[in-house]
C-alpha cells in the first residue's frame, strides 16, 4: 500500500528533474513528445489512484514507455481542491523514475490530465 503524501500548497503545475535537458522538457511541454499509453484515475480515491499510477509508471518503464498521459480530471466533483491532481502532482516529483510532468495540451485533457516522461531503463535505447 503506498502511504499518501501530505498535501501542503499545490504543487507546481509543471515539473523537471534535475539532469533533464530543457530542450525535451520543451518539447513534452508543446505536446511534441507522444504519449504512448494512458490512465485515467476519475472516480478512484487518493489512496486508489496512488497504488494504479505506481503500477502504471512500473509497467510503462518495463515496456520501454518513455512519455505516458494521466488524466487526474480537473476535480469538478471534489469538495474544494483538486484532490487526485494535488496528491498526484505531489506524489510524482518523489519519484525517482519520472523525469517531468507538465499540464496536456487541451486535446487531450488540458489542465486535467498531465503529460509524464519516465526515466529510460536503458532497454531498447
Amino acid at each position: 500500500s503506498i502511504s499518501l503524501p501530505r498535501l501542503q500548497q499545490e504543487p507546481a503545475a509543471s515539473y523537471r528533474r534535475e539532469g533533464l535537458q530543457i530542450r525535451e522538457f520543451s518539447r513534452l511541454k508543446q505536446g511534441k513528445t507522444a504519449f504512448r499509453n494512458s490512465i485515467d484515475l476519475h472516480s478512484h480515491t487518493a489512496e486508489e489512484a496512488l497504488e494504479a499510477l505506481a503500477r502504471f509508471i512500473e509497467e510503462s518503464q518495463i515496456n520501454g514507455i518513455r512519455c505516458v498521459l494521466v488524466i487526474c480530471g480537473k476535480g469538478l466533483h471534489s469538495p474544494g481542491k483538486p484532490v487526485i491532481r494535488h496528491i498526484v502532482r505531489q506524489w510524482m516529483q518523489g519519484q525517482k523514475e519520472i523525469l517531468a510532468y507538465c499540464p496536456a495540451a487541451l486535446k487531450d485533457g488540458g489542465n486535467g490530465a498531465l503529460y509524464v516522461l519516465i526515466k529510460s531503463t536503458g532497454r531498447g535505447r
